[in-house]
């Protein structure tokens, strides 16, 4: 991985204007053709990438997608209402890692296409400008706040496990986990454990843990055959349900009740006549919980149709 002073920028503000000028995204929408019908709603858009979700605040989701510029996309969803699509501009590849770091702040990382991260902060109704974290990735990544630090997870080029660490205002250099992963990598804090999930080289899915964020333990595998990244949600204390894409575009789950130690095992959920095409994101409601993912049309679409574990 390359030290973050070794990147060059990107994309300065206000570079891909003339572009934006396409409406590469779509507005949100409703209409589904009728070999869609089984996802539940539909909110437009020209997707290049899975979402990214954010857990809900109050009673708003934030999305962050690559559209059909490469450009960071996002949109919320507030009480069933889709706000439409608005450019954070940026050029980026694959699916991008967002967290909320408070009731008025939330952030986005993403691989550039230097492949080094970069990452834009929300404070209030004001977006910073892209500042690189450097690195070398090959994928998509991930990022979690773990013991009040935040962590930034992702794919180096020699396809093994990376992360990087801000304590404060201050980033760590790039460290090294290991493994061999081959999608996108997954986080997910799971009571006083970190884990960070991936498909391996046999396409099933491992993952990894650590209770300090600086030791890891070996992987271990959860089975399965994906064609995705995981998409991860915790709806209660302990509990953790997983998604995955098969080779048939179609939707499955596993679960555990006693954060990882056991699982439940993988079953197909997809509503009928749905196929998804990304890596996935989850969010939990009362209840029950809710995927996103790029349909056949490429737009974002979502399902609400799995209790949690």
């Amino acid at each position: 991985m390359l030290h973050r002073g070794a990147a060059r920028k990107v994309l300065p503000a206000g570079i891909v204007v003339g572009v934006l000028a396409l409406a590469l995204m779509l507005p949100a929408g409703a209409a589904a053709s009728a070999f869609l019908a089984g996802y539940g709603y539909s909110y437009g858009g020209n997707l290049h990438s899975g979402p990214s979700v954010n857990p809900p605040s109050g009673s708003t989701t934030t999305i962050f997608v690559a559209g059909a510029d490469d450009a960071v996309w996002t949109g919320t969803v507030t009480s069933g209402s889709f706000s439409g699509w608005t450019s954070l501009l940026g050029k980026v590849f694959n699916r991008q890692g967002s967290i909320v770091t408070s009731a008025t702040a939330q952030e986005v990382y993403a691989r550039g296409t230097d492949s080094a991260v970069w990452y834009r902060i929300l404070t209030g109704t004001t977006w910073g400008t892209w500042t690189s974290l450097g690195g070398s990735v090959s994928a998509g990544v991930d990022v979690a706040v773990f013991g009040g630090n935040t962590y930034v997870f992702a794919r180096g080029a020699d396809s093994q496990l990376w992360y990087i660490k801000r304590t404060g205002t201050t980033w760590g250099s790039w460290t090294k986990i290991g493994g061999v992963i081959t999608s996108a990598p997954t986080a997910i804090v799971i009571g006083t454990s970190l884990q960070v999930f991936a498909r391996g080289g046999d396409n099933a899915l491992w993952f990894t843990s650590t209770s300090d964020g600086a030791a890891y333990a070996a992987f271990q595998t959860v089975g399965g055959q994906s064609d995705s990244a995981v998409a991860a949600v915790s709806c209660a204390a302990g509990h953790e349900n997983i998604f995955v894409v098969a080779r048939d575009s179609t939707l499955w789950v596993n679960s555990s009740v006693n954060s990882g130690t056991a699982w439940a095992g993988w079953t197909a959920a997809s509503p009928t006549g749905s196929a998804w095409t990304s890596d996935l994101g989850a969010v939990c409601n009362t209840g029950t919980i809710t995927i996103f993912g790029r349909g056949l049309n490429n737009a974002l679409w979502s399902w609400t149709g799995i209790t949690g574990a």
